[in-house]
């Protein structure tokens, strides 16, 4: 994900979320990609890019989905007149391919409910940058390293902290060319279910405001909309 102005029409961003998440596998279209309160971020590792990052907003065939970024090493540019074919399913790697540890799903997909809540209870850019942020520091543990503003670092490593607490039922977005870029998620239900009574993952229909980032970075190019 690099340079990323939402004053511009070519810029490398990543993912979002439904009022209703759409089922597993469930075939999506993206028209549209935008990003929420953005702010600007030095990344030093995995990647090394100054760009302005923060919640995605997806318009897609599905209805519109408040995305985060997952992936900081795959493409998907900023503006309209787009046509990305996607599909839905679990979040198990990384951006690089790498499967994720048995709790960093949930806490990717507890970050991104507690993301769009913050969002949508009048938070600002500052709170867009440091979600995504603690997103990336735990999907890419001991790999993420970045300069920010002192406010945004304070506000990151709370999170960070705070994530084993949060959850959430997350699902990823994934380019039909095989990589996952984006995610999205939903609070988990507060009923509790015995064994007997737990859906098939391939059942479930997620309902919610956000999920991971399993992101796309965008990287800026003069020439519009090209997305790799």
């Amino acid at each position: 994900m690099k340079n990323i102005r939402t004053t511009r029409s070519a810029i490398a961003v990543a993912i979002g979320l439904l009022g209703a998440v759409p089922a597993m596998a469930t075939p999506i279209t993206i028209y549209d990609v935008e990003v929420n309160k953005g702010e600007m971020v030095s990344l030093t590792a995995p990647i090394t890019d100054d760009f302005a990052f923060g919640q995605i907003v997806l318009t897609t065939s599905v209805g519109t989905i408040d995305a985060w970024c997952i992936d900081l090493f795959h493409t998907i540019y900023v503006g309209g007149g787009q046509n990305l074919p996607y599909t839905t399913g679990l979040i198990l790697t990384n951006g690089a391919g790498q499967p994720l540890l048995t709790a960093q799903p949930e806490e990717i997909a507890g970050l991104i409910v507690h993301g769009n809540a913050l969002l949508s209870g009048g938070g600002g850019p500052d709170d867009s940058l440091a979600t995504q942020l603690a997103i990336w520091s735990i999907e890419y543990p001991g790999q993420l390293t970045y300069t920010a503003g002192a406010s945004v670092t304070a506000e990151t490593n709370a999170l960070i902290a705070l994530a084993p607490e949060l959850s959430g039922d997350g699902v990823a977005l994934i380019s039909l060319g095989g990589q996952q870029g984006l995610a999205t998620a939903s609070a988990s239900p507060t009923t509790t279910t015995t064994t007997s009574e737990i859906p098939e993952p391939a059942s479930l229909v997620l309902f919610g405001a956000g999920l991971l980032g399993l992101g796309w970075f965008w990287r800026a190019h003069p020439a519009g909309h090209e997305s790799r």
